[in-house]
């Protein structure tokens, strides 16, 4: 899988090829080990939403197809539900505002 990606996005089971076809005017798309699920590089995540969103006015028959879209700011692997806890925490940590509760 393609590990330099900003946005996962899903597709409808039967729209995985067009699915592919409309996004790939706007970045390289590339598959995943998971089922209808790619994701995608591109220059601006919230920029691709505005167009997507644009394109869909034009041609509401799209969401046939591509099923969700969401930019992702930050990843990480793991191995572990530890590991996976302890690299979550260590994001959130950094974007979400003290609300002053300590972590249990």
């Amino acid at each position: 899988m393609m590990h330099d990606w900003n946005v996962v996005v899903t597709a409808h089971r039967e729209g995985f090829a067009d699915t592919c076809r409309i996004l790939g005017a706007f970045g390289a798309v590339h598959r995943t080990d998971y089922f209808n699920v790619l994701v995608m590089r591109v220059d601006d995540p919230t920029g691709l939403l505005e167009a997507l969103r644009a394109r869909l006015e034009e041609e509401p028959g799209l969401l046939n197809f591509v099923s969700h879209v969401t930019p992702v700011e930050q990843a990480f692997d793991f191995d572990s539900p530890g590991q996976f806890e302890a690299r979550a925490h260590a994001v959130l940590e950094g974007s979400v505002p003290s609300s002053g509760v300590k972590a249990r």
